[in-house]
């Protein structure tokens, strides 16, 4: 009675983007106008446990599974369903990026009646690895730190903040011949190598109404009732 687990899915989407190609001057054997491309975007698998310990004290855990390698590379397509080229080579976005796991950990105070404070840290391995890693999505592996509270206004209302702070690992671009990401383009493409820094600051605010606290005896119409 003190334990919940939950598993949960969330279905992979392809999702179709249309642009336009354009390029500074005129190249040969190069595509101009509209075109298209769909990215395979993964399904995600999520697993949580809350155990309470008290009546004050609760854990709580999870670990994700992202399915980013499926992925893989994204063509981009004229109207017509031909290959977009550049200098008369396809044009593609080779993502290659492997599965991403997420891995959190956290605790849950019941101060009052009224205010609950919580409060967790998590580690997230990045599906961008180095050999794939480009100045666009400069992503990598993080730490994740964050803390939060529930203040119940009045029965069936409550207000909930968080605020999270996520350290990024520094991540390296080495786009050199070899890396499946150097290939993205027309041969002429040139090497780049450098570096970057980030950190993230997520700030989040909720008013919740729950009608089931507010009204606990209404009738649910998809209930029956003895």
């Amino acid at each position: 009675p003190t334990t919940t687990i939950g598993l949960g899915w969330r279905s992979a989407l392809n999702q179709k983007i249309e642009g336009v190609l354009l390029t500074s001057f005129a190249l040969p054997g190069t595509t101009a106008g509209s075109v298209n491309a769909t990215l395979d975007l993964p399904d995600i698998v999520s697993l949580g446990i809350r155990q309470r310990l008290n009546p004050q004290w609760t854990l709580l855990g999870t670990v994700e599974w992202s399915n980013w390698s499926r992925i893989g590379t994204s063509n981009i397509l004229q109207l017509n369903g031909a290959p977009a080229t550049v200098l008369g080579h396809s044009a593609s976005i080779p993502f290659q990026y492997k599965d991403g796991w997420f891995f959190s950990g956290g605790a849950e105070y019941i101060c009052t009646d009224r205010l609950t404070m919580r409060g967790g840290i998590a580690y997230e391995i990045s599906p961008v690895t180095d050999q794939v890693r480009v100045p666009n999505v400069p992503d990598n592996d993080r730490f994740w730190a964050s803390v939060g509270a529930t203040w119940q206004v009045i029965k069936g209302v409550h207000f909930d903040v968080a605020y999270s702070h996520v350290w990024i690992k520094d991540p390296t671009i080495n786009l050199v011949p070899g890396n499946p990401s150097f290939i993205a383009g027309p041969p002429v493409a040139l090497p780049y190598v450098g570096s970057g820094n980030a950190h993230s600051d997520i700030l989040s605010a909720a008013l919740v109404f729950r009608l089931d606290d507010i009204e606990p005896t209404a009738r649910r119409p998809f209930l029956k009732y003895q």
